[in-house]
């Protein structure tokens, strides 16, 4: 079994589709948590940290499905949706814009 093969089992297995679900939900509360004044003058650093190390496992999954599934990657319509949200997550001064932000939370409908 070739390294891009074990890759391809990976990102196509229920436990690994089950962590980014995970990362999901995480996200979605930093970004809820985010709503809140009062949290986010208490909390904004961790919450910040939170968002950004999310943000981050979202891109790497991107490149490993990318790698695993070479050009069959942008046939998919789930993929291309995480590519366009994490994408835009991406842009400099896109943080601050709550729709793109909250899009992201959308993913979870790809488990469903």
């Amino acid at each position: 079994m070739t390294q891009r093969e074990k890759i391809a089992r990976l990102v196509d297995s229920t436990r690994f589709q089950n962590a980014i679900l995970a990362v999901i939900l995480v996200n979605a509360a930093t970004l809820g948590l985010e709503t809140s004044a009062t949290m986010t003058d208490s909390y904004g650093t961790l919450i910040k940290l939170i968002d950004r190390t999310c943000l981050a496992i979202f891109v790497a999954e991107l490149l490993l499905k990318f790698y695993a599934r070479r050009m069959a990657f942008f046939t998919n319509g789930w993929s291309m949706f995480d590519l366009v949200i994490v994408a835009a997550s991406l842009i400099p001064g896109a943080s601050n814009v709550s729709v793109l932000r909250a899009a992201r939370v959308l993913r979870v409908l790809r488990v469903v």
